[in-house]
Formats: structure tokens, C-alpha cells, sequence
């Protein structure tokens, strides 16, 4: 254990540990070796819940219930909502509990961006709940099967 007068000491606080949760994901195929779209490195945030529609994607399949995005095609600065209701992007990681960021890039953070951002966080969320805890795809299901029949 380093001390901090240690000079290769680095202060390893709660954001730098959620940060550095990485998990590479690597997907192969050998179809894929001239195809430009599919033959490169993703640097921008992705999380789990985008893994379905990127392999949809590639598969040519779509699921109208996803919740994230094809990491392949996103135009904007995606988002990574965390159980806890933290969450990151390419610009910032927000602690939810403290109410505080802590930034990424040397950019300009307005409030309109942290408060579209925690309520863009609490909405699926809250769908992510209901699916789980009130199986709300079967209930939509049940529903739509009952406006097909009037």
C-alpha cells in the first residue's frame, strides 16, 4: 500500500473506481473484415442494455422493448444509466447521491444537460423497473391484444 507522500501515489477516490469498471467487448466474424460500419474500435460510452440492439442490428433483428442503443450508429453523445441512478457519458460521470459530476472532456456543462440527463435516467429506469418487477411487456402485450380485438 502506497502512502500519499509516496510521489507514484494516485488518489483513487469513489469516481476514478466507477470509471475504471471497464469490460472490453469484442464481437468477431469473419464476414465483417471489409465492412467499415462493423470493422472498428468504439471508444464512446456503451453500457450492457446496448448489447441487444447492437447484435440485433448486426443479425437484422429489432426488439420494439429495448432499452439501449446500436453502439454502431448512435449520432449523439449516449448515456449509461446506472441501478443506482448514477450515470456517464462521454462528457461527465454524474453521482446521483452526492448531486455533483465530475468531468471527462474540457467542455462547458450547462444544467439544461445534467437536468435532461437525470430525467432521461429516472424515465427508464422506471421502465426498466416496471418491466422487472410488474412483467410490463406481458401486460402491454395483453393490452394491445385487447385494442386488436375491438
Amino acid at each position: 500500500m502506497k502512502s500519499k507522500e509516496d510521489p507514484t501515489y494516485i488518489d483513487f477516490d469513489s469516481y476514478q473506481y466507477e470509471l475504471n469498471r471497464k469490460v472490453p467487448l469484442i464481437i468477431w466474424t469473419k464476414e465483417s473484415k471489409d465492412d467499415e460500419k462493423l470493422n472498428r474500435q468504439v471508444t464512446d460510452v456503451m453500457g450492457m442494455y446496448d448489447l441487444a440492439p447492437t447484435l440485433g442490428n448486426m443479425f437484422g433483428v429489432y426488439n420494439p422493448y429495448q432499452l439501449g442503443h446500436d453502439i454502431f450508429t448512435i449520432k449523439e453523445d449516449n448515456i449509461v444509466v446506472f441501478p443506482n441512478s448514477n450515470w456517464v457519458t462521454n462528457k461527465i460521470y454524474y453521482n446521483s447521491q452526492q448531486g455533483e459530476y465530475l468531468p471527462l472532456k474540457e467542455v462547458t456543462i450547462d444544467k439544461e444537460y445534467i437536468e435532461k440527463n437525470i430525467k432521461y435516467t429516472e424515465e427508464l429506469l422506471d421502465v426498466s423497473n416496471n418491466i422487472i418487477v410488474f412483467d410490463l411487456l406481458k401486460e402491454t402485450k395483453k393490452e394491445e391484444a385487447k385494442g386488436e380485438q375491438k
